[in-house]
């Protein structure tokens, strides 16, 4: 890898990042921190080789970028990408190798590498590590907004399914009510009415009784109906309505 002469920024000036190196050897490692600090970071870094070192990495801290070269003595970049993606699909991954053929750059882009720079060319590596970064917290940000919209939803249906069995509940309850409560109370009433006629025979409220026994039934015929339809109405799923009106004729 060669070195470019162009100075780095004071160090006050640098950003700090969190960079995982996939490098095997320690003098491209040594080039690509260099290249980091002219490019106007502060590395904290770590370098690994092969499957295992890059597993323990990933799982110590949360990374900005994963630089990695394409070809290891015992790993691969393709091989790095496949256990980065399958870890954190979202943190950026950039190829940085040797000449290699456009191919095989293009077949690193289809696995899921953010992007690919040859070694000895690096002035992009600053603006392609800000670009990656910027595009992975986007990514994160909508699959966190897809995330709470799906928990959302969820929160939402269950929400829907409590009320409707609330709902289903207190048409039970008030099916009971009309029936054991409200029915019994009617029949009883009527059944004094019926006594009440029968001891009036020729008496002058004779009528009045007739006529208030006929709402009775009338009421009581009504209550039936509505607890019959609340009954049915209460079926598994179906949530209940209250149809029926106590209208009656005076």
């Amino acid at each position: 890898m060669q070195d470019c002469t162009e100075q780095a920024p004071p160090l006050t000036a640098l950003r700090p990042i969190d960079v995982l190196i996939v490098e095997d050897s320690a003098d491209d490692f040594a080039l690509l921190l260099m290249a980091l600090r002219r490019a106007g970071y502060a590395p904290r870094h770590r370098r690994v080789q092969d499957a295992e070192g890059l597993g323990r990495a990933l799982g110590e801290r949360r990374w900005d970028v994963v630089l990695s070269d394409y070809t290891l003595p015992d790993f691969s970049g393709l091989l790095a990408l496949e256990q980065v993606r399958a870890f954190d699909a979202d943190l950026p991954f950039i190829v940085v190798s040797g000449n290699i053929g456009e191919d095989v750059a293009v077949a690193a882009m289809k696995a899921g590498a953010h992007d690919y720079l040859i070694k000895g060319h690096l002035a992009r590596l600053g603006a392609a590590i800000e670009r990656e970064v910027r595009e992975a917290e986007v990514r994160r940000d909508r699959r966190k907004g897809e995330q709470e919209l799906r928990e959302a939803r969820l929160r939402l249906q269950a929400l829907s399914n409590r009320m409707l069995q609330v709902q289903e509940a207190e048409c039970r309850h008030i099916a009971r009510e009309l029936h054991d409560e409200i029915g019994q109370s009617l029949t009883a009433i009527k059944l004094n009415l019926d006594a009440l006629q029968r001891r009036l025979k020729d008496h002058a409220a004779l009528p009045l009784a007739t006529d208030i026994t006929a709402i009775a039934e009338l009421l009581l015929e009504q209550v039936r109906r509505m607890s019959l339809e609340l009954r049915i109405r209460t079926a598994p799923g179906e949530g209940c309505e209250i149809v029926a009106s106590f209208a009656a004729p005076y």
